[in-house]
C-alpha cells in the first residue's frame, strides 16, 4: 500500500497488517455507516471525540 515517504514511520503503522485487518473486519460484516471507525488514525485512538480516544 502506497504511503508517503516517512509517514508510516512517524505514525507507527503496519500499512499490510492494518489492511488485513480492515478487509477481515469488513468481510466479517462490520457496517457500512460505521466505516469511519476503521481509518486508522480512529483505531489508534489518535481522533478526539471518538470511543477509542
Amino acid at each position: 500500500m502506497p504511503v508517503l515517504p516517512g509517514k508510516q514511520a512517524r505514525n507507527d503503522l503496519d500499512s499490510e497488517a492494518y489492511l488485513r485487518e480492515t478487509l477481515a473486519k469488513i468481510a466479517e460484516g462490520h457496517p457500512i455507516r460505521r466505516i469511519d471507525e476503521l481509518l486508522p488514525w480512529v483505531q489508534q485512538g489518535l481522533c478526539h471525540g471518538t470511543p477509542g480516544a
